[in-house]
């Protein structure tokens, strides 16, 4: 298991995999822009374990390299993630884990929803959040909007 990224909880994490499975995980701290799309190609399932985290930019950019995204059915990442598009699970172990098993557990459900999941990504790109705009926003402008927009 890869993870990036890095946060308070970060050391006791690491440890935590070292106990219950030795050597078979890689802390590569925070990682620079130019080597995500490498890391996003690498992988076979993105997991967003942030229950609260406001808009989470990661899980969108994960759908957009056409990755399975398993998240927490809660938080920001409602704002695009759904039943359609990504494995929303309940924010435990147990929850991460089913969600995990069932990516690979039927093909075609997987490639529908991975396909849906880049559609979505689209939909989030600036060229077309840039378009609805005759001004230059910035990234948190844009979200706020959003947000606001998709709770009316």
């Amino acid at each position: 298991m890869i993870i990036a990224g890095d946060g308070p909880f970060a050391d006791e994490l690491w440890g935590s995999l070292e106990e219950l499975a030795p050597g078979r995980s890689l802390f590569i701290g925070h990682c620079e822009r130019e080597n995500l799309r490498e890391l996003y190609h690498a992988a076979d399932v993105f997991i967003h374990p942030n229950p609260r985290e406001r808009f989470g930019i990661a899980p969108l950019e994960a759908m957009a390299a056409g990755l399975p995204v398993v998240a927490p059915a809660s938080g920001g990442v409602l704002t695009y993630a759904n039943d359609e598009n990504a494995w929303l699970c309940e924010n435990t172990a147990v929850g991460y884990a089913e969600a995990v098993e069932s990516v690979h557990a039927d093909g075609e459900i997987c490639g529908q929803k991975i396909a849906e999941a880049r559609r979505t990504a689209e939909e989030f790109s600036w060229t077309r959040v840039t378009a609805v705009s005759n001004r230059p926003l910035s990234f948190s402008t844009w979200a706020i909007q959003f947000v606001t927009r998709a709770q009316l």
